[in-house]
């Protein structure tokens, strides 16, 4: 400060004294003062040495900086007010919530309880759908739609959104933290009330915890609900019922067990019937067993007089029960009917008919099974008993009986064996079966007594029916009808065509007798055999139902308990079928469909025999290819006895030449001894330095010689002269090489079954050997020998190859003898 600013402050200490006031008293209010200036009001120098101007300027602001002191004591006081309001909502959250919606505000993110009202039990919830469901029957999808949304939620979500700060003009975060001045400010008014009315809160809120877990444990629960009042008013209770029930829930459920077990006891013993019965049908039901009957007293009251009425009608209409019950059962092995036993008792006039009707519907149904039983039999025996005989089944209609009483048509299947057979219409080609057309003529020949069969015919007939009566216990169920139908002369035809059988039947007591349309009596329990001479089909059905017929009437008026098991199977035996017009035309397309199924499989036979040969000729021909490549490769080679191409690594100069061999002419000689491998002339370290040479030297001159064809050969080495020379020379040697060249090797496919005799002990010097000709089919062969000295080893060889199959395309060897340089 300069010396005219201090005279200026000595003569102004007014400004001087209000100016350190200020700064002094009321720095805090000068600071937002002073930073509310424009640039330029204070001099320069003012931080750090200010002018007596700045002073003069301070200090006649005085007022102003007041007013801001005033300020910042109003906003610290609203601060305070703020952070009273953040506190009361943390402090008192339900009253400040209940506050918030009194006064109006948006919703406040963060500042979210639940107030007395706003929950609803499951029981509540319930009640309210159904009402709703009552008046109205909404979209299912809206209802599940209005169910989990909550449009306070959406409110809330909109408020936060939409909501900005008061400090700010971007929109932040709605919480407690960022109100307007104007919500503190309310709020704050009635912070006082917030104690009070959270007890009051809370006080609601526990009742109403009691209330909805009474309802939820209680009132949706169906056994308390039931029992709950009867336990309160043995319990004396007449206060706080709901509070009680739900702080004693076990003892709550001890009483209901007992009330419920000991009514349990009672309706069991009263209506005893009624209960098991109840029990029986709801043994996998998933409510425990007392309680389901306890709460179906009256469903069981009423099952106790349906099974009272069910035991007197089983002792009325002991047949007819079941069968009613039977009847209108249904099982297919996954699901199941049957009538309750209500029904059942509702139903005593239709359990009379079942009670009339019920054995005869079983008898008819029993025949059936018997008579498939039968078939059965008789088809098996014509197998074994008559197999070059014919056989037919048919199915003839006959009246029968439903447990009801209702006639119904039913079928009993026949089996028909025949010797022979022609056919009924002349209109129908024979040119496949000329037999059964020339068969017309015999049929009227055998009716007129003209002719008839040899008896080996019904040699046959009777060893069937003796073989029939074997299956079963008794000899006399097998009865044997003779039906000759809609000749005048029937019996005269029948005695003198079958004059023979009824002879042979008679000496083995088999029963018989004619088949006739009203019989004076029908036989009881038996298994006929009809026998008939010339049967068309219409007559066959004739015969077989005037049988039935008989049966049905003889059992109308048949009083003997008998009648349940009078069954009568039934088998036919013609000597000479007559074939109807649609069985001609089945027999013909058949034999069209074989003629053409066999033009077909012969067709197929040549084509495949066609496509064989030409594959083999190809084969053949690649084979011939192939040969002729592989000799080819050798073409340049010399031949032994002008067949065999052969080639060798080293001239090999025989210790009986005339001359002194050189050091690589006894090099050479140590190479194929030490390559024999003799025992007891060779070591094997002297064997392994021999292969290491020879078989580099070999495997040049092969895939030199023939390239990526080399493969396709199969080295043959030329046996020594015993086993034990044989493995030490040959067996390690071949493998090495073919898997260095992917030759096959046949060393294990010779072998030395003699060893060779030598020559100066009167042998022959070759040794017995055995070939696995199948391997060498078609096999393409490199022979090789250590030595060739004329070649006949390998000649024989060739030879012997060629035998089983072979192509011999050439020869190798390590020398090859020479006496002269």
């Amino acid at each position: 400060m300069g010396l005219f600013d201090a005279i200026k402050g000595i003569l102004n200490p007014e400004i001087i004294s209000t100016y350190e006031e200020i700064i002094n008293s009321h720095s805090e209010a000068f600071r937002r003062w002073k930073g509310r200036q424009i640039v330029g009001t204070f001099s320069s120098t003012y931080n750090f040495s200010p002018s007596y101007n700045d002073k003069y300027y301070i200090a006649t602001h005085k007022s102003e900086i007041l007013k801001v002191e005033k300020e910042i004591a109003e906003e610290k006081a609203f601060e305070r007010r703020k952070q009273e309001v953040i506190n009361a909502a943390s402090k008192y959250p339900h009253a400040f919530y209940a506050l918030v919606k009194r006064l109006g505000l948006s919703f406040i993110p963060g500042i979210t309880v639940t107030l007395p009202g706003e929950r609803k039990s499951k029981y509540a919830k319930k009640q309210a759908e159904q009402a709703h469901q009552q008046k109205t029957n909404p979209n299912k999808s809206v209802r599940f739609v209005l169910d989990y949304i909550d449009i306070d939620s959406i409110n809330r979500l909109g408020s936060f959104i939409n909501t900005s700060s008061p400090y700010s003009g971007k929109k932040v975060e709605r919480s407690i933290k960022t109100l307007d001045k104007e919500e503190y400010e309310k709020l704050y008014l009635y912070l006082y009330e917030l104690a009070d009315e959270e007890r009051k809160i809370e006080a609601s809120l526990k009742k109403e915890d009691t209330v909805i877990k009474f309802e939820d444990e209680i009132l949706c629960d169906k056994k308390r609900s039931t029992y709950y009042k009867k336990f309160v008013d043995f319990k004396l209770v007449t206060t706080n019922v709901e509070e009680y029930c739900v702080t004693h829930l076990s003892q709550l459920d001890d009483f209901i067990n007992d009330i419920i077990h000991s009514e349990y006891k009672r309706i069991t013993m009263e209506y005893p019937l009624g209960a098991k019965y109840f029990e029986d049908g709801h043994r996998y039901s998933k409510i425990p067993k007392e309680e389901n009957v306890v709460n179906n007293e009256m469903r069981i009251i009423s099952l106790d007089n349906a099974c009272k009425k069910y035991d007197e009608l089983k002792k009325k209409y002991p047949i007819g029960v079941p069968a009613l019950e039977k009847y209108y059962s249904y099982d297919d092995g996954k699901n199941s009917v049957d009538l309750s036993i209500e029904e059942v008792v509702e139903r005593e006039e239709e359990i009379k008919k079942f009670q009339i009707y019920a054995r005869e519907a079983a008898f008819y149904a029993n025949w059936e099974q018997t008579q498939i039983d039968f078939n059965s039999k008789c088809r098996k025996l014509k197998d074994s008993v008559l197999s070059e005989w014919g056989c037919y089944k048919y199915n003839i209609p006959f009246q029968k009986v439903k447990e009801n009483g209702e006639e119904i048509k039913g079928e009993l299947t026949v089996w028909q064996m025949f010797y022979s057979s022609f056919s009924e219409d002349e209109s129908v080609d024979t040119s496949y079966y000329p037999k059964k057309g020339e068969n017309r003529k015999l049929a009227s020949q055998l009716l007129n007594n003209e002719v008839r069969y040899k008896s080996h015919i019904y040699d046959k007939i009777v060893n069937y029916i003796e073989e029939l009566r074997k299956t079963y216990k008794n000899e006399d169920e097998i009865y044997v009808k003779f039906a000759c139908t809609g000749l005048e002369n029937r019996k005269e035809v029948i005695e003198y065509q079958f004059k023979y059988l009824k002879t042979e039947l008679d000496k083995r007591g088999i029963k018989h007798s004619l088949v006739q349309k009203s019989p004076i009596f029908i036989e009881d329990q038996v298994r006929y055999v009809i026998i008939d001479l010339v049967t068309t089909n219409e007559q066959l059905r004739e015969n077989i139902s005037m049988l039935l017929d008989a049966k049905r009437y003889c059992r109308k008026y048949c009083s003997k308990e008998i009648r349940f098991n009078c069954f009568s199977d039934i088998v036919y035996i013609t000597v000479l079928k007559g074939l109807d017009k649609q069985e001609m035309i089945t027999l013909n397309k058949a034999k069209e469909h074989e003629i053409k199924m066999k033009a077909e499989e012969k067709r197929k036979q040549e084509e495949e025999e066609i496509r064989k040969e030409k594959e083999r000729q190809q084969e053949e021909q690649r084979k011939q290819n192939e040969i002729l490549s592989l000799r080819s490769c050798v073409s340049s080679w010399d031949t032994l006895f002008l067949t065999l191409p052969y080639n060798y690594l080293l001239p090999y100069y025989p210790t009986s030449c005339d001359f002194e061999a050189n050091n690589e002419e006894w090099n050479n000689r140590w190479l194929v001894w030490n390559f024999k491998n003799t025992p007891g002339k060779t070591n094997s370290l002297q064997h392994e330095q021999a292969l290491s040479n020879l078989i580099p030297r070999l495997t040049r001159l092969l895939q030199d010689t023939f390239g990526l064809d080399l493969s396709k050969l199969t080295l043959v080495c030329i046996p020594a002269a015993s086993r034990i020379n044989n493995d030490a020379r040959y067996r390690d040697f071949s493998e090495r090489l073919v898997r260095i060249t992917g030759m096959e090797n046949a060393f294990g496919h010779i072998q030395i079954i003699e060893d060779a005799v030598p020559k100066h002990l009167g042998g022959t010097g070759i040794p017995v050997l055995q070939f696995d000709e199948s391997f060498f089919k078609d096999k393409y062969v490199i022979l090789f020998d250590d030595i060739i000295t004329k070649g006949n080893s390998m000649l024989r060889f060739k030879n012997k190859l060629e035998s089983c199959g072979a192509t011999v395309i050439a020869g190798v060897s390590i020398g090859k003898t020479h006496h002269e340089r």
